[in-house]
């Protein structure tokens, strides 16, 4: 449906109905001409004939034009012409022809009109001849209906033969513009989704190609300053963490020397803060690590037996808290990676299911062929409008818990430098988290 939502077919479409229209233009006007060219011929034919038995009346009389006529007549019927007679007398009384009396023709004028016949069509003119007779010869226009009717068709066919090349070569069109726009929106939601490396590949000189070129130099300045950001931040939180964790040992010291019971609580509050420091600086460096991979160091991991190792670990903990744990593993899913950085991958999912699911609820971890990975919990789930935000350094969704917001940050640099792709589902209730190759769909 979005392929016919697209400007590219609006405006192939409408460059059909422009080709359409100019061909409707063009049928009427060759209709019209052909049909007044072939009443001027029928015209012209009906006055040479006229013209003739006027010199046949004037020499013979209104015998000899009626003779005339009746000669005329017989040939008429013989060779099914379409010639058409009437002969009237002076008082008005029929003297031979083919015509019905009355035709509706002023012969004082010597008038042409289109009149109809025992139901055929017929151009007449009438004229008065000398002794007051009265001439009226016409011409059947069935002939140059029938030869207008086949020219309809004709125009009908070479309209629609018109039509369908423009709209197939403007659909053709559409699709080559709309794939080379999809191609440049597939790198903006590769980006977007944490590939600081997708790149548009410009080849073309044409605007598109032009563009391509504008979003690849841009997205290179972006991915740039990202890297120095992410350099700088993992450099601030290597620095610090050797201090923080020299300050933990030395506050440790002092509260086995601190006899008062309020300054050791205050002692160990401060403990606590510098380990969640240093533990949102662990989650900082281990970001920077995750987008530092080297593709060309990866080896074949067996997805199954890091998620089976994993589950049973997780089965343990998940029993003393009291939550319904369970995986159900596909045997011999593997794929290129990083054996540690896919371990951790699905243990902060697991991390996060467990944080945020009470007593009672219950915690699947899923591993499929291509690979996917699913974690579903029923916890209080993941509103719609956060379900991008939790994936974002610091982003935290307002239902959840509170914490640093880096753990899922994490499952996506990981994800997404192993090609694949991370979102979360409402599992009704709950929230699943799927991480998956970008065309795959959950059944």
């Amino acid at each position: 449906m979005s392929f016919f939502r697209s400007i590219a077919v609006r405006q192939a479409a409408l460059t059909a109905a422009v080709v359409l229209a100019a061909v409707l233009a063009f049928a009427v006007a060759a209709l019209i001409t052909v049909a007044r060219a072939m009443e001027a011929d029928t015209l012209h034919t009906i006055d040479t004939d006229l013209a003739g038995l006027v010199d046949v009346a004037v020499q013979g009389g209104a015998t000899g034009l009626k003779k005339r006529i009746d000669d005329r007549l017989d040939v008429v019927s013989k060779s099914d012409a379409q010639a058409h007679y009437l002969l009237l007398d002076a008082q008005g009384y029929y003297l031979t022809g083919n015509l019905r009396p009355p035709v509706a023709v002023d012969p004082a004028r010597s008038a042409a009109a289109r009149v109809v016949s025992d139901g055929e069509p017929l151009l007449v003119r009438a004229t008065r001849l000398r002794g007051g007779l009265t001439l009226y010869v016409g011409r059947s226009l069935a002939p140059a209906a029938r030869v207008n009717a086949a020219l309809r068709i004709r125009l009908a066919w070479a309209g629609a033969a018109a039509l369908l090349g423009a709209l197939a070569f403007g659909l053709l069109t559409a699709r080559r513009l709309a794939e080379r726009v999809a191609r440049i929106n597939a790198v903006f939601r590769r980006f977007q989704g944490g590939d600081s490396d997708a790149r548009v590949n410009a080849r073309d000189g044409d605007e598109f190609g032009r563009l391509a070129g504008h979003v690849h130099a841009h997205l290179a300045q972006i991915a740039q300053l990202l890297a120095v950001q992410r350099e700088i931040s993992a450099n601030i939180a290597h620095e610090l963490r050797t201090p923080l964790a020299h300050l933990d040992t030395r506050l440790r010291h002092v509260l086995a020397l601190a006899p008062d019971v309020g300054m050791q609580t205050e002692l160990y509050a401060a403990r606590d803060d510098i380990r969640s420091i240093v533990s949102l600086f662990d989650a900082l460096l281990d970001i920077a690590l995750g987008e530092a991979l080297d593709p060309t160091q990866r080896g074949v991991v067996d997805l199954s037996e890091v998620a089976a190792d994993l589950a049973d670990l997780y089965a343990a903990s998940a029993e003393e808290r009291g939550l319904d744990f369970a995986a159900r593993i596909a045997p011999n899913v593997t794929m290129r990676g990083e054996r540690m950085q896919l371990t951790r991958l699905i243990a902060n999912l697991l991390d996060n299911a467990c944080k945020f699911v009470p007593a009672g609820e219950r915690v699947r971890l899923v591993v499929a062929a291509g690979p996917v990975i699913t974690v579903e919990d029923s916890g209080p789930g993941v509103p719609a409008a956060d379900r991008e935000l939790i994936f974002r350094r610091f982003g935290r969704a307002q239902s959840r818990a509170p914490g640093h917001g880096l753990g899922l940050a994490l499952v996506r640099v990981i994800a997404t430098r192993h090609g694949l792709a991370t979102r979360v589902e409402d599992a009704g209730p709950g929230a699943r988290f799927v991480v998956a190759p970008p065309q795959a769909r959950l059944r």
